[in-house]
């Protein structure tokens, strides 16, 4: 991390000054909108990923006061705690480093990714809480989202169309949770690399590698599962959006492991086989059970060999 001097001061600044600027347009502009919104993001990690992670906070202290004198205190609250809080606490863990400074052994990108993950949990529960304190539950939310009269569809198919929404509300709210974590990461992913064709990143990569998650992660989505599965109402709700986004980490271990194999085995025509693998995942879904199986087979297999390795 770079020494206080006036000039790192005023660089930070004008960072979170810009973004907080570019959310502004974000909001403002009639197109482009959620394109100009994640590019608010890019200032803060240029400056967090070149430079350390307090400079990405002090950026976005700047980009908070930007966007409470141009939007107000109640608009700036989304920017502030879906925004600005989850990139400066995953810059924070991807710049975690054990060792010396001149060979540092990094913070695993995979396990900065599952405290991220965690976060995105707890506040779409205390999104949902607090919703559920006001009498105002996601289903009903979502179910009435859809209009009555849709494209002069029969009511019935409407009403059945609403029902659907409000029982499967829960997938919608965990897909978006998984979107943003795998935003943000490949925001930084993009970003670093590009620091690194300057030489400027403190970090060489972002690549992940299968295994390696916390234990503590498995006893969380056991402890989401339970009411997921054994509760009705808004409860169950909530255990199921959570378990799923607990989940995602398992996904992006199962990835890594299929990239490791076929790098280790030299399949033939790997990009191939890969790209097709992507677009089957992305047109169907099912392949994503397949690969959350194996990043939990991964942390299973190295939680019952540590004994061995402790032995």
């Amino acid at each position: 991390m770079l020494p206080w001097t006036r000039e790192v001061f005023f660089r930070d600044v004008c960072a979170g000054l810009v973004s907080g600027f570019i959310f502004y347009l974000g909001l403002k502009s009639a197109f482009g909108g959620p394109l100009l919104i994640f590019a608010c993001l890019l200032p803060l990690y240029l400056v967090g990923l070149a430079y350390g992670s307090r400079h990405a906070v002090r950026a976005a202290y700047a980009s908070t006061f930007v966007s409470i004198v141009l939007l107000g205190p109640e608009n700036c609250l989304p920017f502030v705690l879906f925004v600005l809080m989850p990139s400066c606490f995953f810059l924070r863990q991807l710049l975690q480093w054990r060792g010396n400074e001149h060979a540092p052994s990094w913070y695993p990108a995979l396990r900065a990714l599952a405290k991220l993950s965690v976060l995105t949990t707890i506040i779409f529960a205390g999104m949902g809480l607090i919703a559920d304190a006001n009498d105002q539950h996601f289903q009903t939310i979502i179910a009435r989202s859809l209009p009555d009269d849709l494209n002069g569809m029969d009511p019935e198919a409407v009403l059945s169309l609403q029902h659907l929404l409000a029982e499967e509300s829960f997938l919608i709210f965990a897909l978006l949770g998984w979107m943003w974590v795998i935003l943000l990461y490949g925001i930084a992913v993009l970003t670093n690399g590009f620091l690194n064709k300057h030489s400027l990143a403190l970090r060489p990569s972002l690549a992940l590698s299968p295994g390696g998650l916390p234990a503590s992660l498995l006893v969380l989505l056991f402890i989401c599962a339970v009411p997921a599965l054994l509760s009705q109402g808004n409860t169950r709700f909530l255990g199921q959006m959570m378990a799923l986004q607990m989940l995602l980490p398992y996904f992006l271990s199962g990835l890594a492991l299929m990239h490791a194999l076929s790098r280790a085995r030299a399949i033939p025509r790997r990009r191939l086989w890969i790209s097709s693998f992507y677009i089957a995942l992305i047109f169907t879904g099912w392949p994503a059970v397949i690969v959350v199986g194996a990043g939990l087979y991964v942390q299973l297999a190295e939680i019952l060999d540590r004994p061995k390795k402790i032995g």
